[in-house]
């Protein structure tokens, strides 16, 4: 079957099929980059109301431009990844230092801080209709059972023919935008990791895996390797304030607000034991458990609503709360 074909009823299904996302109802550019750097390593679901309290505090450019950067990663906070909030905002002020308007091209968007291959393609092909292929895991998903590859998904050759294959779709569809968003939306919702509906999918008969087994590709990646880690942190609140520290630049969180970590041997007498939370991030899985301190002085003490919190301080404020 010719790519013409494929790329016609892929996008005659995408037309059925695809989910009512809230990026995809107003496209513009700011907003296509907005949602781009957030659906990063992040659930569709999980970035919904992300995206919509973003964008009713920073609706264009030029007013994410011009905010603190404390107050970008306030509303960041939750998504993880912080380093992507801060490139966002730093591309940003660049835009707006040249005269405020966003690349139109591939080429012009990965001349700015934090916009790598995916995303670059990604604002070109869905905001201004560049042929160009959008590769992420559910293409090169896709693109290994379609063509039946011996590759593992972290494997830099199944990248170039996941592109290979991808670009051959974009370049015969009218619209490139959502021939890109039909491959992942296809990824994501038919051809997934873990099951292969392929009765419901556009591509059936053309695929290479079709009466086979399709969830035998991609090939299984290694496994990584995750570091424990145990922490323990001191709580207190007085007059609605609490206390907090700003997280170190070399650490996981640069820049956001955590109670203090309890140092080894530290004294712990008249603390009190909260309980403990889980974290992940980073590879390394956290357990975290608190003690509150019942005789702090409220010095140094913070508005929690202020400032950004890291995922690990939000769940052990909430300790403090059930408190």
């Amino acid at each position: 079957m010719d790519s013409a074909t494929l790329s016609a009823r892929l996008l005659a299904w995408y037309a059925r099929r695809r989910r009512d996302l809230p990026w995809r109802r107003d496209v513009n550019p700011y907003r296509v980059w907005i949602s781009e750097v957030m659906l990063q390593q992040t659930r569709v679901e999980a970035v919904r109301p992300f995206y919509e309290r973003w964008l009713a505090r920073f609706p264009d450019v030029a007013a994410l431009a011009v905010a603190e950067e404390e107050e970008v990663l306030r509303y960041w906070a939750g998504l993880g990844y912080y380093r992507r909030a801060r490139m966002l905002h730093a591309a940003a002020r660049r835009v707006v230092a040249a005269g405020g308007e966003l690349p139109r091209s591939r080429a012009g968007w990965r001349e700015l801080p934090g916009v790598g291959e995916y995303t670059s393609a990604a604002i070109a092909s869905i905001a201004f209709g560049e042929a160009v292929p959008v590769v992420d895991g559910n293409v090169k998903r896709l693109a290994a059972r379609f063509l039946a590859l011996e590759l593992a998904a972290d494997d830099r050759a199944l990248h170039r023919k996941a592109e290979e294959w991808a670009g051959q779709l974009v370049v015969a569809a009218p619209a490139p935008g959502d021939l890109n968003q039909a491959l992942m939306e296809l990824g994501a919702t038919v051809c997934t990791p873990r099951a292969a509906d392929c009765e419901h999918c556009p591509l059936v008969g053309a695929c290479a895996s079709t009466g086979g087994d399709p969830l035998a590709r991609p090939l299984p990646t290694r496994r990584p390797r995750w570091r424990e880690v145990r922490l323990e942190h001191r709580l207190a609140r007085r007059d609605g304030r609490v206390l907090l520290v700003q997280c170190r630049e070399s650490g996981w969180t640069p820049g956001l607000w955590e109670p203090p970590r309890l140092a080894v041997g530290e004294d712990r007498s008249g603390l009190i034991p909260l309980g403990t939370v889980r974290h992940v991030i980073s590879r390394h899985r956290i357990e975290a458990t608190a003690f509150l301190d019942p005789g702090w002085d409220g010095s140094g003490g913070v508005d929690p609503e202020r400032v950004p919190l890291s995922g690990l301080g939000r769940k052990l404020l909430g300790l403090l709360d059930r408190a």
